[in-house]
């Protein structure tokens, strides 16, 4: 094999090599790309939901009274209270 036919295929080996990687690192970022979108789109959800809560804890003082008594185990003076437990 003649030494220029030698070379230019050792030049379009290295060619295709650094093609190939281009390619995958391509096909990689793409993959992450679509996962950072997807990720993107949950946590704005997330915003949207945590957004419309501060407004209700603001404006909605019903709804703040119903999370304190559920979450603290709270009632008002004079009120009976009687526990729902299915364990019993």
């Amino acid at each position: 094999m003649a030494k220029r036919t030698r070379w230019l295929l050792a030049l379009g080996a290295l060619a295709a090599v650094l093609v190939s990687a281009g390619l995958f690192d391509l096909l990689g970022m793409s993959a992450r790309q679509v996962r950072y979108e997807w990720e993107l789109a949950r946590l704005k959800r997330e915003q949207a939901r945590l957004l419309a809560q501060r407004e209700r804890l603001k404006n909605d003082p019903t709804y703040v009274e119903g999370l304190i008594r559920t979450t603290f185990k709270r009632s008002k003076r004079g009120e009976l209270v009687i526990p729902l437990n299915r364990d019993r």
